[in-house]
């Protein structure tokens, strides 16, 4: 009589896992952006890795340069960074501050990359 008693929860777990929306296999969604018009947004996985990539070697050139301004251009103004061992920053200035005693006090010589 016990089993009996995990048979529902069973039962709807089962059609709530099959009642889930299974995603297009072309990477294909359709959104309303408004109400009445529908939008076709198309994710080429190859493409956004490739702009990923980008970002992150202008970002490791950026670091290895010591170019604060353009390291600091990759955060909004009301952006927040959380590092370990120190406050929350809050804010492009801050964060701005934050990287420029960083990058003061690094090794010589030291660089990054992102592969």
């Amino acid at each position: 009589m016990k089993d009996f008693k995990i048979a529902p929860f069973l039962i709807g777990f089962s059609i709530m896992a099959i009642s889930c929306n299974q995603p297009s296999a072309d990477n294909t969604t359709e959104a309303k952006s408004d109400g009445t018009e529908t939008v076709t947004a198309t994710t080429d996985p190859a493409q956004l890795k490739k702009e990923i990539q980008q970002l992150e070697t202008a970002s490791a050139t950026a670091y290895n340069a010591g170019d604060v301004t353009t390291l600091a251009a990759f955060y909004s103004d009301d952006a927040i960074s959380m590092d370990n061992e120190k406050p929350m920053m809050v804010g492009n200035a801050a964060i701005k501050k934050d990287m420029e005693e960083g990058l003061a006090k690094r090794p010589k010589g030291a660089k990054t990359n992102y592969d």
